[in-house]
């Protein structure tokens, strides 16, 4: 059974405010699949290749151990770990601070990403950074760089139905 019920009431909470209508964040859409992974579950909106998904989390794990301030499984593990990552089922959605399209979001340990899973990393470094929804230091921090290593090495965890 997919657990991912009270997650949506958490976000649907947090954006909707008091009873007004949702016009940001991610769709709400059912969740049809699960990887579990050393660190993170993962939920889907779109079938998930969990193979994918576990290669990069790892990936992810591996760039912020060695160029981070996260230097250590063990404090790796107590940062994210458990993490709660939803693959959303669209490749960006209206955001709440500002009027383009995001990709991603995070709200402590719930990360929500693109269908491609290519704004992990991303959301991981928001989650480390306190937030900094302005990315304010990012260059200075290489953190930048580390999500451009991130997207160009990661596969897409979503699993393309055969027809």
């Amino acid at each position: 059974m997919i657990r991912g019920s009270c997650v949506a009431l958490l976000l649907g909470s947090l954006l909707a405010g008091c009873g007004g209508e949702i016009d940001y964040g991610p769709p709400a859409k059912p969740l049809i699949s699960e990887c579990s992974t050393a660190f993170a579950s993962y939920r889907g909106q779109v079938e998930l290749d969990c193979g994918k998904v576990t290669i990069d989390v790892t990936l992810a794990m591996n760039l912020l151990l060695d160029h981070s301030p996260i230097y250590d499984k063990h404090i790796f593990e107590q940062r994210f770990g458990p993490l709660e990552v939803t693959v959303v089922d669209a490749d960006s959605w209206p955001c709440q601070s500002s009027t383009g399209l995001c990709g991603g979001l995070s709200i402590e340990k719930y990360i929500w990403v693109n269908r491609s899973g290519k704004s992990l990393l991303h959301e991981m470094l928001h989650v480390l950074d306190g937030g900094n929804p302005n990315h304010v230091g990012w260059d200075r921090k290489g953190y930048w760089e580390l999500d451009r290593e991130f997207k160009q090495y990661s596969l897409e965890v979503f699993r393309i139905p055969a027809n």
